[in-house]
Order: structure tokens, then sequence, then C-alpha cells
């Protein structure tokens, strides 16, 4: 089962087509919300680099975006990838059982 990111009142998927079909729609959500208009499309955008960010891995995010590899999120949003954190030696060691 797909988890959405946009729910309905009553908590159930949200279908509505208004969101790319209806001319004006979204840029009037947003204005409503108080944010800067960007298309819906780069919602994509602002998911994969987020996760990034947070740490999440590039393997698991391009199976959430269809992608077949991970070459495409290097490629795009590469500079979101932190490649060794603080904490990275210490994580690796410790799902490995052993310390650092």
């Amino acid at each position: 089962m797909r988890r959405r990111v946009f729910l309905s009142r009553g908590n159930l998927p949200y279908k509505r087509p208004e969101l790319t079909t209806v001319n004006g729609q979204w840029e009037a959500w947003l204005k409503k919300a108080g944010l800067r208009h960007r298309p819906a499309y780069q919602l994509r955008h602002t998911y994969a680099s987020q996760l990034l960010m947070a740490g999440t891995s590039a393997l698991w995010l391009a199976k959430q975006m269809g992608h077949g590899d991970t070459s495409m999120i290097h490629k795009i949003y590469g500079k979101w990838i932190e490649e060794e954190k603080p904490e990275f030696m210490d994580n690796l060691a410790k799902s490995l059982g052993q310390s650092y």
C-alpha cells in the first residue's frame, strides 16, 4: 500500500485533479498558505532533498522515487548527500556489532 503525502479531510488518499489541471488552483493554495509559488512537481525535489539531508539512504530514496538505481539521485541531489557525518564511523561500527 502506498503512503500519500496529501490526505483528504477524511484521512483518505487525495485524488482531486485540481493540483495540476485547474489553472491557478495550486498557486491560489500556496498564496492562501503564505508560501512562495513553486510548481507542484517541485514537491518531488523538496521530498528528495529533505530526506537526503536527514540521512536517508540514497538507494531507499531511489526506490521510493521509482528509479532503477541511485545514479539520478547522485546526479541531481548529490549536494544534499553528506558522504561522511561526524557519527558515520560510530554508526557503521554499531551496525556491524563493533565499537569504534
